[in-house]
């Protein structure tokens, strides 16, 4: 859409366009002995004729029309047809203007009436033999008026094609912003799940090291080992997740690649916090999709890291079932330890990234207390058929 700036050069110009339509008429009146003698009528039409192009942008049809119409009247005036020049390049201005700035019933109907105010005029003036002017008439005016409408079609496309750009950048925008939220929750779940793990750990064994220090050295040491152990590799994890965040390109080797092949190395570590686990897994085993198989192990690694937090010393069954089509998942502790197990919360990030992750695996997660005051913590997601 053309701005305030645009709108006033685009009138200045028509302006100036009439004017030299204005210049060249007058001169042609006054200079052409032969259409002299009728300047009394011709000289006032051929200048209504020129005004009437000041509207050619703004209002095409009427200023197409009237251009017309002045030019047949200087005709019918006496004017000679054939020493009139400047209404010719006057009727191709204003056909033009019509082709390009009227819509296509508007445009048609301009061209039709200008056709027959034209024709009607040569006939009335010149005799119906004229065959020669009727045509060269009407390829003045339909040549006009065809390059107008061509013009009037370019923008068009240009500016359907520019509006079509928009929305391919706006989309492509949206699609960026979307890519960014959800790269940002990916790594705040992996923050989460590698400090909350690790910490959790450490904390558990931080305390047992404490309540052995005068009792059982060796426990104590037992314990301080295990706490060097799980801050080394919680520090493994997250050196490697930053040195992704800090170059550009593939990387993969830089990020955490978590499976269930190291379940066993994940058991042990909760093992050593204090907490009784029992591993069992059902089905036949089979490689999962990566990012699947990260799913599954973190989801896991979230709920244990739970149990050791809220309830420390309670027996814990992790389940794992391979089905068909789908891999059933439960982490099921007993009632026990120093705190109740974590109620469902929507505010609880632990929570929200393992309901995030189940999510994106297209699979379901149930958490919820059992009746003798455990927790539970059961997910199912597609693996495919095998």
């Amino acid at each position: 859409m053309a701005g305030p700036d645009s709108s006033v050069r685009h009138k200045r110009f028509d302006v100036a366009v009439a004017f030299v339509a204005l210049a060249l008429g007058q001169a042609e009146i006054w200079g052409n002995s032969a259409i002299r003698n009728h300047a009394s009528a011709g000289a006032p039409l051929y200048a209504l004729m020129a005004l009437c192009l000041v509207g050619r942008r703004s209002r095409p049809f009427s200023s197409g029309l009237g251009t017309v119409v002045c030019g047949c009247a200087a005709l019918l005036s006496g004017v000679p047809m054939h020493e009139m020049f400047v209404p010719v390049l006057a009727f191709m201005v204003a056909m033009y203007s019509v082709g390009l700035y009227c819509d296509r019933r508007r445009a048609l109907v301009a061209l039709g009436l200008s056709l027959v105010s034209v024709w009607t005029t040569i006939a009335i003036v010149g005799g119906l033999t004229l065959i020669g002017d009727f045509a060269m008439a009407s390829l003045q005016l339909i040549g006009a008026w065809s390059a107008g409408r061509l013009v009037q079609r370019r923008l068009s496309d240009a500016v359907e094609a520019e509006r079509r750009l928009g929305d391919v950048r706006a989309e492509a925008a949206m699609a960026t912003r979307d890519a960014v939220t959800h790269e940002r929750m990916r790594i705040a779940r992996e923050l989460h799940d590698i400090v909350s793990h690790g910490l959790s750990l450490m904390i558990v064994q931080a305390g047992a090291a404490e309540q052995a220090l005068d009792i059982d050295p060796r426990r104590t040491a037992a314990s301080l080992r295990a706490v060097q152990d799980a801050g080394r590799s919680a520090l493994g994890d997250m050196q490697r997740l930053l040195g992704l965040l800090r170059w550009s390109g593939d990387h993969d080797s830089l990020v955490p690649q978590p499976s269930l092949d190291t379940l066993d190395n994940l058991v042990d570590q909760v093992r050593k916090a204090g907490l009784p686990v029992e591993l069992t897994i059902d089905g036949p085993t089979r490689p999962l999709p990566p990012g699947l198989d990260v799913c599954v192990y973190r989801v896991l690694q979230e709920a244990l890291t739970n149990v050791v937090k809220h309830a420390q010393f309670a027996h814990t069954q992790v389940s794992l079932r391979y089905g068909p089509d789908r891999l059933d998942l439960e982490v099921l502790n007993a009632a026990g330890g120093t705190a109740s197990a974590e109620k469902p919360s929507g505010h609880s990030h632990g929570l929200v990234g393992m309901r995030e992750r189940i999510s994106v695996c297209g699979g379901r997660l149930h958490c919820g207390a059992t009746a003798d005051g455990g927790y539970s913590v059961r997910a199912s997601v597609p693996i495919g058929a095998v």
